[in-house]
């Protein structure tokens, strides 16, 4: 528990303190750390004392003197923010600046011829040695327009492209006239608040007889934005806008031989030969396996077997399934015997 501070104790650091000396200073003349000076000092809202230096003197006579903070931070060589916090340490109100600069009538004269002569504010003030927030300060109390940067002046050149660019061309059309970038037309729009004109939407008219003659063909929509040179999602929009359908493909199943039509390429058997294969793919090794082992032992049982599957499967599976197993055992039985 922090020890209670006696009374005595209290008015012995207060007179040290009144007599300028700063916390560490403190701390080593008492024979306490800094850190216990630093929260006695913020209990009984003291602020920190601060090292005078010579320094300080000359800013304290500039000051009497009615000095600025601008004007003392200049001729002291330091920043104006570390005048600031220097008369906020010491309790000092900020001197009045002084009166504004009235212009003479020479001075506005000479201003003005300048600006007649098309000079931009930063050109002016550099020509009379202010600053150009001044310059543009006086062509505002004056009611004077900014002169146009020489980057910006009218020219042959800008008459030419504002004259493609009303006629409604795009940036790029402008600049492949004007033999120049699209950078360039692209930067000198934006000088001049223009927006850019819409590229036109192209016109494929034309084209729907192709794409109707190729989709009667069964072409797929792949085949015709190949064949035609557009791209795929033109071409799905076109034939969705105008209703136009490819024409299902006639081609025979590879197994049964039944005619099919369909729009897919690679569908190239009925659904009868696809639930066969399907099967096949699942259950046709157990089936030749176990048929195999039946021909070994009991050839007529097989036989029987057989007759069976092709009356409730059909032939196509039974050829399928047993792939001439049958046949072949009986050519070996035949051969041994």
């Amino acid at each position: 528990m922090a020890r209670k501070l006696s009374n005595k104790e209290h008015k012995k650091r207060l007179a040290i303190y009144n007599q300028g000396l700063r916390d560490k200073e403190i701390a080593e003349k008492i024979g306490v750390s800094l850190d216990t000076i630093y929260r006695w000092r913020k209990a009984h809202g003291l602020p920190r004392n601060y090292e005078r230096t010579a320094n300080d003197a000359i800013r304290f006579s500039l000051y009497r003197e009615g000095k600025t903070d601008r004007e003392i931070a200049t001729s002291v060589g330091i920043k104006k923010n570390a005048i600031w916090y220097w008369r906020k340490r010491n309790n000092l109100p900020p001197n009045i600046h002084s009166p504004p600069h009235t212009i003479t009538k020479e001075e506005h004269e000479l201003r003005l011829s300048l600006y007649n002569q098309g000079l931009l504010d930063g050109e002016i003030a550099k020509a009379v040695g202010l600053s150009t927030p001044a310059i543009w300060y006086w062509r505002k109390k004056n009611n004077l327009p900014p002169n146009v940067s020489k980057f910006n002046r009218l020219s042959e050149a800008d008459a030419k492209r504002r004259e493609l660019y009303d006629q409604g061309l795009t940036d790029k059309e402008i600049a492949k006239n004007l033999s120049v970038t699209l950078c360039t037309i692209i930067a000198w729009r934006n000088r001049r608040g223009l927006k850019p004109h819409p590229p036109p939407k192209p016109n494929y008219d034309d084209r729907l007889d192709e794409i109707r003659a190729l989709a009667e063909k069964s072409y797929s929509r792949q085949a015709i934005s190949r064949e035609l040179h557009m791209s795929i999602w033109t071409v799905r929009r076109l034939m969705r806008e105008h209703n136009i359908i490819r024409k299902s493909r006639e081609i025979k199943c590879v197994d049964c031989g039944n005619t099919l039509f369909t729009k897919h390429a690679n569908k190239i058997r009925c659904s009868n030969c696809i639930a066969v294969k399907s099967i096949t793919h699942l259950e046709i090794r157990h089936i030749r396996h176990s048929f195999h082992k039946l021909c070994e032992t009991n050839i007529e049982a097989a036989e029987q077997m057989a007759q069976e599957i092709e009356r409730e499967e059909g032939k196509d599976f039974r050829d399928l399934a047993l792939d001439g197993i049958l046949e072949k055992t009986k050519r070996q039985k035949s051969n041994d015997s």
